[in-house]
C-alpha cells in the first residue's frame, strides 16, 4: 500500500530522523531528504513534493514547526503528521490548524504511526 508513497521527516534530532527514516523505508515508503529546520521543511515540501510530512514542532531555525506547518498548508495539499512531547490539546491550539494535521506524542507508538500513515494514503 505505501509503494511509491513518499515522506519528508522534518527533525532535528538526528538519531530520531534515521530511526523513522529505516523504519518507513521497511515500510515501504519512499524518503525524501530529511530536514533539520522550519525553512529547510518549507523548501523541502516545495521541491520534492512529498504526499505526507512527519514534522517536529520543536525545530531549531527562524521558524518552528508549527509555523513551518501554516506555510506548507497554506501554499501545498501535503497532510502533516505533528510529533510532539507536548499533549495534542497544547499544539492544536498553539497551531491553530485543523483537518489536515494528525498528532502524535513522543516516543512513537509504531503500530499507531503505522495506521495512520495508511489512512492518510
Amino acid at each position: 500500500m505505501a509503494i511509491g508513497k513518499k515522506v519528508l521527516i522534518v527533525e532535528d534530532e538526528i538519531l530520531i530522523a534515521l530511526s523513522l527514516g529505516e523504519l518507513l523505508e521497511y515500510w515501504s515508503y519512499e524518503l525524501c531528504e530529511p530536514a533539520a529546520s522550519g525553512e529547510d521543511a518549507v523548501r523541502r515540501a516545495e521541491s520534492e513534493q512529498p504526499d505526507i510530512i512527519l514534522m517536529d514542532v520543536n525545530i531549531r531555525g527562524r521558524i518552528d514547526g508549527i509555523q513551518a506547518a501554516r506555510e506548507i498548508t497554506s501554499r501545498f495539499n501535503i497532510p502533516i503528521i505533528f510529533m510532539s512531547g507536548y499533549s495534542q490539546d497544547e499544539i492544536r491550539k498553539k497551531a491553530g490548524l485543523d483537518g489536515v494535521v494528525e498528532f502524535m506524542s513522543k516516543p512513537m507508538d509504531h503500530d499507531k504511526l503505522r495506521k495512520t500513515l495508511e489512512s492518510m494514503t
